[in-house]
């Protein structure tokens, strides 16, 4: 945990934020995770440190700031990653147990550009691809 705690105080600071327990404590539960959590997820973890109305309002701030990307993954319920990860990421998730994996796939700069000038955009500031389908396990139990 100290090791990804300065990087924590450092986002939360560059952010102009005030830091918080809550505030590093789910930055770095995000730096951490091996992909997007919910916003539930997170609430539970975070059960000790502070409400979930704190957590639900946490996150909005760390979103509204663009420290933390919210995620549509499911219809009922949103994920959420850190914003500016070292390895940008895009997810397959399993719609039959949730599961949400990174992948590498991800838009080139030439693809990109395409867009731009296909419809007419002039700047394309960020991107989400997600594939949904069924994990292998997830098959081996399906009859």
């Amino acid at each position: 945990m100290k090791k990804s705690l300065p990087t924590a105080l450092t986002l939360l600071r560059t952010h102009g934020l005030k830091v918080t327990n809550i505030r590093i404590a789910i930055v770095t539960l995000l730096q951490k995770a091996t992909a997007p959590r919910t916003a539930e997820e997170i609430a539970r973890q975070m059960r000790r440190i502070a409400d979930t109305a704190t957590c639900y309002r946490t996150l909005r701030t760390l979103t509204d700031k663009g420290i933390v990307t919210k995620l549509s993954l499911f219809e009922d319920k949103a994920s959420f990653a850190l914003t500016d990860t070292p390895s940008h990421a895009h997810y397959v998730v399993c719609t039959h147990c949730q599961t949400i994996e990174p992948i590498t796939l991800c838009l080139k700069n030439a693809d990109i550009q395409a867009l731009h000038k296909a419809k007419k955009f002039t700047a394309v500031r960020s991107h989400a691809l997600s594939f949904f389908g069924t994990c292998k396990k997830c098959a081996r139990a399906i009859p």
